[in-house]
């Protein structure tokens, strides 16, 4: 049996800059695009690795990576010492979108957060973007697919979407 535990030097502090964090949308996609650490008040530094948004489900999740010094300069490690996933909750401003445009239906209304849900979405679409509309199976929806131009995407909740990437994270960085 394996007795050795790591134990991460990050403090409640730490964690709490990188949540506040979440919210700062237009700082945090610029840290990724531009591929530049976040630094807080204990000179700490973190890499947005990843940025993930699923408007059809609310889900909003930051990945960071701890960055290290090297020659006065913070460079992102290949092996860090910390990877954080910190989750966005609900923004005051993005409640309606959130809770009703989102997965309200599905998750507030206290269902089975692995529940399943079909939305179709132009083709092309990436898998985040926001779907045109819940898949119903109406005529419409049937025309839609067949002209070939659409398709149909199934989700979870944003809270197992959450559990899988976070789960994912940790098979990626270990």
């Amino acid at each position: 049996m394996n007795t050795k535990t790591d134990i991460p030097n990050l403090t409640d502090k730490d964690y709490y800059f990188l949540s506040q964090n979440t919210y700062s949308e237009k700082k945090m996609k610029k840290a990724y695009e531009n591929k530049t650490p976040i630094v807080n008040s204990s000179k700490k530094a973190f890499y947005v690795e990843k940025i993930k948004k699923d408007p059809d489900t609310g889900l909003d999740v930051y990945v960071f990576v701890q960055a290290k010094k090297k020659e006065g300069k913070w460079v992102k490690p290949k092996e860090p010492e910390n990877v954080v996933v910190g989750f966005q909750g609900t923004n005051q401003e993005q409640i309606k979108a959130d809770v009703i445009s989102a997965d309200g239906g599905n998750v507030v209304m206290g269902k089975d957060p692995k529940k399943k849900v079909q939305y179709i979405m132009k083709k092309d679409a990436s898998e985040n973007s926001k779907a045109i509309a819940k898949y119903n199976g109406s005529m419409e929806q049937a025309m839609m697919i067949k002209s070939g131009e659409y398709k149909i995407v199934t989700k979870t909740s944003q809270f197992d979407q959450g559990d899988k990437l976070v789960a994912n994270e940790k098979v990626c960085w270990h």
